[in-house]
């Protein structure tokens, strides 16, 4: 309460989630009176619901009455909450994508771009070579995954997808917690795939990217094979 404030009386805190969170907390949230200068708080406890939920909004409200008038004073503030931290070697496509952009479709797990509709992708395939795992995605795109601070090394073969015959032509970038650790050349179509190894110790978030070069209408791109050494995190 500020020092030049009025004395704040019958003062009610409260923290509003989304539905399906919820919020609970074992400190006082009345008072019967607030003067200027001092300080009142509450800790919540916020729980997610148990689907995959990454960023939410939460509330935090004062009802409160000065000279005799009701008033409120309310915060917000934008949360995220991540999937756990990895403690094992992964596919990053066995992954919750904690942010998916595309600029094609949606990023196809195990498959190749393929059009605009979910699931309509082909296998995977750079060069005359097909693979089992890996992100099939379209420029301009953005991948973000959750490491959780235990893993240390992420590997792929990058390169246009042979869908697009000899078209497409992009360039892969990896991010770790925003420091750029891989910028690679422009790949082209039928160009075969660029092996992609870089250290990721200690990042707690992996960002992959691929930019396209002038125009983007066939530039199919595959994240093939794309995995993480892990042995542990938090």
């Amino acid at each position: 309460m500020p020092k030049d404030a009025p004395t704040a009386r019958n003062v009610k805190l409260a923290l509003t989630v989304p539905d399906g969170w919820t919020a609970t907390t074992d400190d006082t949230t009345r008072f019967d009176r607030v003067r200027p200068g001092d300080t009142v708080t509450a800790a919540y406890t916020v729980t997610p619901p148990g689907d995959p939920v990454h960023y939410a909004v939460l509330s935090a409200t004062a009802e409160l009455t000065q000279t005799g008038r009701p008033g409120t004073v309310t915060g917000r503030r934008a949360v995220q909450v991540p999937p756990p931290g990895l403690s094992a070697d992964a596919y990053v496509s066995d992954l919750t994508l904690v942010k998916s952009v595309n600029g094609w479709g949606p990023v196809e797990k195990d498959a190749s771009n393929g059009e605009s509709a979910a699931g309509d992708g082909r296998p995977l395939a750079i060069g005359g070579t097909t693979y089992a795992k890996g992100l099939g995605v379209h420029a301009n795109s953005q991948i973000r995954v959750y490491l959780g601070g235990g893993c240390t090394r992420f590997t792929a073969t990058t390169g246009v997808d042979d869908e697009v015959g000899d078209n497409g032509s992009v360039s892969f970038q990896v991010i770790a917690d925003g420091r750029s650790l891989f910028t690679g050349p422009v790949l082209y179509g039928s160009g075969g795939g660029a092996a992609i190894d870089v250290d990721v110790t200690g990042a707690r978030w992996l960002d992959l990217l691929v930019d396209g070069d002038g125009d983007v209408s066939t530039d199919h791109a595959d994240w093939a094979d794309a995995k993480l050494t892990c042995g542990g995190g938090a």
